[in-house]
């Protein structure tokens, strides 16, 4: 994305994993609508840059086709919160710094390195 605006970056898991853990300027949102409304309360330009990031990437690159077919400009984060959490980048939670990320299930809690 060339622009000088800053990435409105979306974190589109469940609310209860959204707390345990997420990136620390990501905003909250798992539907094409919640994305809007999330513009729209952060008075988002439509034309703006958005950045979308799930666990591993599969929910946040179906949620990037449906917006970019709705014309917004859309990135998926490549390696999602589960490789950021494994390289060791800053996560937070409501209560400040953490280390933790919902592992979705115990087969995918093999992806983290960290638990």
């Amino acid at each position: 994305l060339n622009s000088d605006r800053k990435p409105l970056l979306i974190d589109i898991r469940k609310a209860e994993k959204y707390a345990l853990s997420h990136i620390s300027t990501a905003r909250s949102a798992s539907t094409v609508a919640d994305v809007e409304a999330v513009m729209q309360k952060q008075d988002t330009n439509p034309s703006a840059p958005i950045v979308l990031y799930c666990s591993v990437g599969y929910r946040s690159r179906r949620l990037s086709a449906a917006l970019q077919d709705r014309g917004y400009r859309v990135l998926n984060l490549e390696g999602s919160i589960f490789q950021g959490a494994n390289e060791g980048r800053s996560l937070i939670s409501g209560s400040g710094p953490t280390r933790q990320v919902h592992p979705y299930n115990r087969l995918w809690a093999l992806l983290l390195l960290t638990k």
